[in-house]
């Protein structure tokens, strides 16, 4: 039994050694494993927050509306892309320029527009416009004023010229008339008739008139036909459409969801700003005056004294006032309302009667002989009627902007698009 193999007896200590290697093995691969994993979680979980998540981060917040870091950079971008472009625009016609005069308004014009593409600057400009929006919206949902869908459409549709359901009623004006009629004590002042041909107003410009084309039972007049105009289809929209989105997407990468947004929140200010400003009167208080404007306060007594003595006020006005927009005129600077003089000249303005001459008034540009030429209720300009619009709303958003709880984020500085940009040779010296 010598060669007889010894079989091998397996106690149970053996069996419990075996299990527990096995055991450990298990937990080795297993936490080698969760190591894996976990540095593979931290990887990913730093590239989502690179890349998405903190695009989500709220930079500003009224109530429960607001601004993610996303939205901030894409309008930033849209803004700045405004702002270059403007600039290109005012680079090309400076460059053609002679006049040595007009080239430095427009040089000042591009340091503006070079200071306000600084990524500070414009990047505040943008967070303030934006924080308002959002105070708009929260104030457009609590007056019941919605924004569909179908709204932006049709605003979209509008900004490439296209409407399906028929192009938008034109505007009534309401200009004034350069003067009113004149009453017999005017006409007894201004005999002769004033100079008012000259007289600064503030218009819109004029809206052609459609000529009236012939009915088919009239006979042509020209044997030259007028062309038929080409339908814009919606087909051709479309094509518009595609070709902004291209150039918007490979200048700035901002695409078609960024741009109904924007109209979706111009449309809330818009129809916001109607409800705001729906009572804002069509009229105003407004004077009609001339004056003679002097250095010194002794000139202006002199003059004074000369009006009494029956001198004629235009002569004087041509004489000494050192107005030169208005002396060539007799000293007529024509109608205004209350807010747009010389504080003191203003208040001495308003007060005089029609007729009435005033003494000597100091104001931060001289001294003043003020004869009033009228003084009623006018109709105002489309152009006054929209500027007394925008100052209405633009108060009323103030207010209600200090009122509001307005939360910045100030990590919105550490993400300021700088592109597009200008080249350097561009730039003015």
């Amino acid at each position: 039994m010598a060669n007889r193999q010894k079989q091998k007896i397996i106690t149970k200590k053996h069996l419990a050694r075996v299990e527990r290697e096995k055991r450990q093995k298990r937990i080795l691969t297993y936490g080698s494993i969760a190591v894996v994993v976990l540095v593979l979680l931290l990887i990913g979980f730093g590239f989502l927050e690179e890349n998405v998540l903190k695009y989500q981060k709220a930079i500003i917040t009224v109530g429960d509306e607001k601004v993610t870091l996303k939205q901030f950079q894409d309008r930033a971008k849209f803004e700045r892309l405004q702002l270059v472009n403007q600039y290109l625009k005012t680079y090309q016609y400076w460059t053609t320029i002679e006049d040595e005069n007009t080239r430095n308004i427009f040089a000042n014009n591009l340091k503006q527009l070079e200071f306000e593409l600084d990524p500070t600057v414009y990047g505040q400009n943008v967070i303030n416009k934006m924080a308002d929006e959002l105070v708009i919206i929260q104030e457009a949902k609590k007056r019941g004023i919605t924004v569909t869908k179908k709204d932006v459409d049709l605003r979209l549709k509008a900004e490439f010229g296209y409407f399906p359901e028929g192009s938008p009623t034109p505007k009534a004006t309401f200009d004034a008339n350069p003067t009113s009629t004149l009453s017999p004590t005017q006409i007894a002042i201004l005999s002769p008739m004033p100079e008012t041909g000259e007289t600064v107003t503030e218009t819109l410009p004029a809206t052609p008139t459609n000529t009236a084309q012939p009915t088919l039972s009239e006979p042509a007049q020209s044997p030259t036909p007028l062309p038929t105009a080409t339908t814009y289809t919606e087909s051709a929209f479309q094509e518009n459409l595609e070709t902004a989105l291209n150039n918007l997407e490979s200048q700035v990468g901002i695409g078609e969801e960024f741009l109904r947004e924007y109209f979706r929140i111009e449309l809330y200010k818009q129809r916001l700003r109607d409800e705001i400003t729906k009572d804002v009167p069509r009229e105003e208080e407004q004077v009609w005056a001339r004056h003679i404007l002097v250095s010194d306060e002794e000139t202006a007594r002199e003059i004074l004294d000369k009006l009494a003595n029956g001198e004629d006020f235009k002569d004087l006005a041509k004489e000494y006032s050192i107005d030169t927009s208005s002396a060539g005129r007799g000293g007529d600077i024509g109608w205004f309302s209350k807010g747009r003089m010389d504080e003191a000249f203003e208040k001495a303005a308003f007060s005089l009667d029609v007729g009435e001459i005033s003494e000597p008034i100091q104001s931060s540009f001289g001294w003043h002989i003020i004869q009033v030429l009228g003084h009623e209720m006018r109709p105002l300009s489309e152009y006054r009627y929209e500027l007394k619009r925008n100052e209405v709303f633009e108060e009323w958003l103030s207010k209600v902007r200090e009122n509001a709880e307005v939360i910045i984020n100030d990590e919105w500085k550490s993400y300021v698009p700088t592109e597009p940009t200008i080249e350097p040779n561009m730039l003015v010296p």
